[in-house]
């Protein structure tokens, strides 16, 4: 393992069926990589917290498992961009018994935190581990990989969830090794990144929560730092958000965790725009292939998510009394029906073979450090003038984009709100080197015009679900239909109508504000 400061473990983790998991046992295509014999026992751990669940607030988790005649306390701590989407913190002591003793903690830090008097004296058992591991030594290459499956379960208060995964730990050598072999056991039997560890799966469990959809981090930059370390900070941001909101997905398909699944991509695209000139253009190309497909099947959840909440839903709560409600029911059964659509075909994403084998390189390109050595020399360059020339390249094209903006129709107004999300998201990215007051109000200013062009282009975007409605479900009464249409027709021009007024005073607030990069 990697050394640090602290005691860590870097690890993969894949959820599979019971079903893969016997196959993959009798699978001989690891044999190349064998490097021992295999060993199976029985793990049973009790992980503790407050009642409050405090640890938890702190992304502390805190167990003793016990290995045959022993017992044996781990402090772990959840995963940072900064140190990468692999590694945590991992504390380890051997203990007397089952009950934790927190004052044996070697890290400081964390003993600190875990000895208060409010967390301390209030720890009790929380939730159960119980599965029969299978461990497998692989050495890959110049790296000793253990392969552990896992079969069993998490209990806490008489409710149950099964675990089937595969856990991926470096022992020694490259953390590419690890998305190697995980490449290989997806082409042998069908497996998913799982971005939840056991104890979040055991809280969610007590909570009765699921995971919610998660907005982005803000990111602290040193004005120190290299041109590649900012990269390689930017991509595993983007792409912790990603597994936060796969994670969300997977529990439930919503309007929000779609949306914010979509952010986490658009931001890791920016991302690879922001440093264009510095990567190999086929390089490049080739990462934003991987994510293009996922955004092209999310967009109809999104479109008509967006459908529903900014234009169905007003309009039928703003109707007059002598408006034709009647139209609008059968009209908005089958609205409804094409967003369940669209979500379905979500699902199935998260659930291909293809969507996990994407997941895996993009993650692999960023955390084997290739994303890194794509920049060649510039990666050790350092950051602040790189920021600040592509903030200001982007501007520029910004504004050159909005000339005569007021001048414009709907339709044409598109580039502009490319232009302006793509500035915001890269000023969002490098905006902790810059003063902060001014970094807020530019992108407050842009924000606000940023919200206004997408409202545009939500109202354009209606008419063409209109025709993919009549399309896809004609309609059972062509009358009633055709008046729902003319209703929202009607709401998206007044809409459109109004954005348009807005635009020219958004842009002129923004435009008069001084470049906060300088």
């Amino acid at each position: 393992m990697d050394d640090r400061d602290a005691p860590t473990e870097i690890e993969l983790t894949l959820r599979l069926s019971p079903e893969a998991a016997e196959r993959l046992k009798r699978h001989r295509g690891l044999a190349r990589w064998r490097n021992g014999r295999s060993l199976s026992r029985r793990l049973v751990a009790t992980y503790y917290d407050t009642p409050e669940l405090a640890l938890r607030g702190h992304q502390i988790a805190l167990r003793v498992r016990k290995i045959g005649a022993r017992h044996i306390q781990t402090v772990k701590q959840a995963p940072n961009a900064e140190a990468g989407l692999l590694r945590r913190l991992e504390d380890e002591i051997a203990v007397p018994g089952q009950a934790p003793d927190v004052h044996l903690v070697t890290q400081k830090k964390l003993r600190r935190l875990l000895a208060a008097p409010g967390i301390a004296p209030h720890l009790r058992p929380t939730f159960v581990t119980d599965f029969r591991r299978l461990t497998v030594p692989l050495e890959v290459g110049d790296s000793l990989v253990e392969m552990a499956v896992d079969r069993g379960e998490i209990s806490a208060d008489g409710s149950v969830r099964p675990i089937c995964e595969v856990e991926l730990e470096l022992k020694h050598g490259r953390v590419g090794a690890l998305y190697e072999v995980a490449r290989a056991l997806a082409e042998v039997v069908p497996v998913a990144i799982e971005p939840l560890s056991k104890a979040e799966r055991g809280y969610g469990l007590i909570t009765g929560e699921r995971p919610q959809p998660r907005r982005a981090e803000p990111l602290d930059l040193d004005r120190e730092c290299t041109i590649g370390d900012a990269f390689e900070l930017i991509g595993r941001n983007c792409l912790m958000q990603l597994r936060a909101n796969v994670a969300s997905a997977q529990a439930a398909v919503t309007p929000e965790g779609v949306h914010q699944l979509r952010v986490s991509i658009r931001r890791l695209r920016s991302a690879l725009h922001a440093f264009r000139k510095l990567l190999p253009d086929e390089e490049r190309r080739r990462v934003v292939a991987m994510v293009r497909w996922i955004m092209q099947v999310c967009a109809p959840a999104r479109a008509w998510d967006v459908f529903v909440a900014e234009c169905l839903d007003p309009l039928r709560e703003h109707l007059p009394e002598d408006a034709p409600h009647d139209a609008l029911q059968g009209f908005t059964a089958d609205v409804e029906q094409m967003q369940a659509d669209a979500h379905a075909r979500v699902e199935a994403l998260l659930a291909d073979p293809r969507f996990t084998a994407s997941c895996l390189e993009l993650e692999s390109w960023w955390e084997s450090g290739t994303a890194r050595s794509m920049l060649g020399g510039a990666a050790d360059l350092p950051l602040l003038p790189f920021a600040r020339d592509t903030i200001r390249a982007l501007a520029r094209r910004l504004h050159t984009e909005a000339e005569a903006m007021a001048e414009r129709g709907a339709e044409e107004l598109h580039d502009v709100r490319i232009r302006a999300k793509k500035l915001r998201y890269t000023a969002e990215f490098l905006r902790s080197l810059f003063r902060r007051k001014a970094a807020k109000a530019y992108l407050g200013a842009l924000a606000d015009l940023q919200d206004r062009l997408g409202s545009i282009n939500d109202a354009i975007t209606a008419r063409t679900l209109l025709d993919d409605l009549e399309r896809v479900r004609p309609p059972a009464d062509a009358e009633d239909r055709a008046r729902a249409r003319a209703l929202i027709a009607g709401w998206a021009s007044a809409r459109i109508a109004e954005d348009l007024r807005a635009v020219p005073g958004l842009w002129e607030a923004f435009a008069a504000l001084k470049p906060f990069w300088r």
